[in-house]
């Protein structure tokens, strides 16, 4: 069993750290983003990273067995079907018309999707650092969706999966954790997903089909710094430890960023 590591949140925040030897720790920040980029950065080259926010905690499976489900080192899953991530991301099917992980996937079955789940997951460590996982981001869901889109780019797996869950989640909890990005974070995830002239035209179609002007969201997002690069080199040392395994990457094409 590799050594684990398990982030317990609640929204953005961390409240505590588990380690492999099963102390818990204060974080070391109180940003969920921040933290999981310091553990990635300092864990051991085998070592699994878990995450869930507490309101969960009743309806999933024992996370210390998390890191069976995972066939290869270039899977991360998540919950996103059970959280309708779809839902999430709001008005970035404006500019995105091509991918189906915006439409509600199964929840009977692994479905894969880069709307990482911000309320659970697991991942290896080494994944994290070779696809760039941004720490910087207040948003914890911004962090896991920009992470998922980025990555997928370069042989990442990141599935929904089931078994993460022991029993159905109430709907009141559902509810209460299936938080949509503001514009502003959506205009974001959309400048690191395509670039800049994506922002204006997603900036047009809000006010053309909504009435709104987002232009605040807009001109933050078109000024940012471009997002951390991937590890390619990383990303080929993990395509080479899945030996002859073959599970198949998730479908995805990807358009022009400028």
């Amino acid at each position: 069993m590799p050594p684990l590591f398990i982030l317990r949140l609640h929204g953005d925040r961390v409240l505590s750290v588990s380690t492999p030897a099963n102390a818990t720790l204060a974080p070391r920040s109180s940003s969920a983003a921040r933290e999981l980029a310091l553990l990635a950065a300092t864990a051991p080259e085998d070592a699994c990273i878990a995450w869930f926010d507490e309101r969960l905690e009743p309806f999933l499976s024992d996370p210390a067995g998390w890191p069976d489900l995972l066939r290869n080192p270039l899977e991360l899953l998540h919950l996103s079907c059970f959280q309708r991530c779809d839902r999430m991301v709001g008005s970035l099917g404006l500019v995105d018309f091509y991918s189906c992980f915006l439409l509600p996937g199964p929840t009977d079955r692994r479905y894969a999707t880069w709307l990482v789940s911000p309320m659970a997951g697991i991942a290896k460590a080494s994944l994290f650092r070779a696809g760039g996982f941004d720490g910087t981001r207040r948003s914890w869901t911004l962090a896991l969706f920009d992470f998922g889109y980025r990555a997928m780019r370069h042989g990442l797996l990141p599935y929904s999966e089931p078994k993460l869950l022991r029993e159905s989640i109430w709907p009141s909890v559902q509810e209460e954790l299936e938080r949509p990005l503001s514009p502003g974070q959506v205009a974001m995830l959309i400048r690191r997903m395509l670039g800049r002239k994506w922002v204006l035209f997603w900036l047009a179609a809000e006010a053309i089909y909504h009435q709104r002007f987002r232009g605040r969201a807009a001109t933050h997002a078109l000024l940012a710094r471009p997002p951390p690069k991937a590890d390619l080199a990383a990303f080929r040392r993990l395509h080479d430890a899945t030996g002859h395994q073959s599970t198949p990457t998730p479908s995805f094409s990807e358009p022009g960023t400028k």
